[in-house]
């Protein structure tokens, strides 16, 4: 297996794992233990970002020599998140979902479109259900070129990770101490959601990335993600020490490859498109009558089905809009490079 495929791995586990909890959220009769047990399937959205930076990184590495490496990368980045999510905005915009009804108003649509909506607590996720996670990425995106050239070392990576956990440790008290808005459960599923909280997570994804590059012995990466889990446990937080768990099972999903994760891989090419699909789809499977004498065999039903459906209704999408936009970026890329090249010719360089 080559290490896309690996990380498509990674990518097909995660989405799998927010479909379980999506699915939770709309199966009546589930216990209370049985809900908290399928709520740590919203860890997916960890895994993803933990893929995500792994990749940016592993992509910058490939291109380092590349001309206009930095707006070629911004390119790729917009024509391959942009497209299909401006069309789920149309389409959740139109027909909401079990998880939004209510009209949008233009203030969304408007930060929705330029990936802003992540810092307002209103409209962070009041739109393109999971919208919030998209709003994080391409801010994160930003970031991206200027911490390819800084991190270097693995020791600049765990020192900048530990500055963004105390960045987001102190934030987030801060954010407790002064709300900016009356609905205490809206400011606190903001703050949870929101960029600073989610930053030190992709710092796992840049670790992932050294490690691999540099063969580190297993020994030591359990040892390191030990260390920080006990250290983020130490700051209560819950979140970064499930990170350190995700960190370490990608890390083995990608040094010791099975051949049995094929099908998984697949799902993982198609993840973005399931992303932001299966909202849709289980929105549907809400309005059927599915109920079985038990609520875990209910449960199960749902949750195959809306992997099934979506799985289909994914390659759809990824075949009709993810991957035309994304050559159409690596066109425009390409025209450029042309475009100089005959400029150079011109004037005789």
């Amino acid at each position: 297996m080559t290490r896309n495929i690996q990380i498509d791995v990674l990518r097909g586990f995660a989405i799998l794992l927010v479909m379980l909890v999506h699915t939770s959220q709309i199966v009546e009769g589930l216990t209370d233990s049985v809900m908290r047990l399928f709520s740590n399937g919203a860890r997916g959205v960890q895994l993803f970002f933990i893929a995500s930076a792994f990749t940016m990184f592993y992509s910058l590495e490939k291109r380092r020599m590349e001309k206009n490496c930095v707006i070629n990368f911004f390119i790729r980045r917009f024509f391959r998140i942009a497209p299909l999510f401006y069309c789920a905005i149309i389409y959740y915009g139109i027909f909401g979902s079990v998880w939004n009804k209510a009209t949008p108003e233009i203030g969304n649509i408007i930060t929705s479109i330029l990936f802003i909506n992540g810092w307002f607590p209103s409209w962070i996720n009041s739109l393109v259900p999971g919208g919030w996670s998209i709003a994080v990425e391409m801010t994160f995106y930003l970031f991206i070129p200027l911490l390819f050239k800084l991190l270097t070392t693995e020791k600049r990576i765990l020192c900048f990770g530990l500055a963004s956990v105390l960045i987001s440790v102190v934030s987030k008290y801060l954010l407790s101490v002064h709300p900016l808005i009356e609905d205490v459960n809206l400011w606190s599923t903001f703050k949870f959601l929101w960029f600073f909280n989610q930053f030190p997570i992709f710092f796992l994804g840049f670790l992932l990335f050294w490690w691999v590059k540099n063969d580190t012995p297993i020994v030591r990466v359990i040892l390191i993600c030990v260390s920080i889990a006990i250290f983020c446990s130490l700051l209560r937080n819950k979140l970064y020490v499930n990170g350190c768990e995700l960190l370490l099972f990608s890390y083995i999903v990608i040094k010791y490859p099975i051949r049995l994760t094929t099908i998984i891989a697949y799902i993982g090419k198609i993840s973005f498109s399931a992303y932001i699909t299966h909202f849709a789809v289980l929105s549907y499977l809400s309005t059927l009558s599915i109920d079985f004498a038990s609520s875990l065999i209910s449960f199960l039903v749902v949750y195959v089905l809306c992997v099934l459906l979506t799985v289909l209704l994914s390659i759809v999408t990824y075949y009709c809009i993810e991957k035309p936009m994304i050559n159409l970026g690596n066109k425009i890329i390409l025209g450029g490079v042309y475009m100089k090249r005959a400029t150079c010719v011109e004037n005789g360089m």
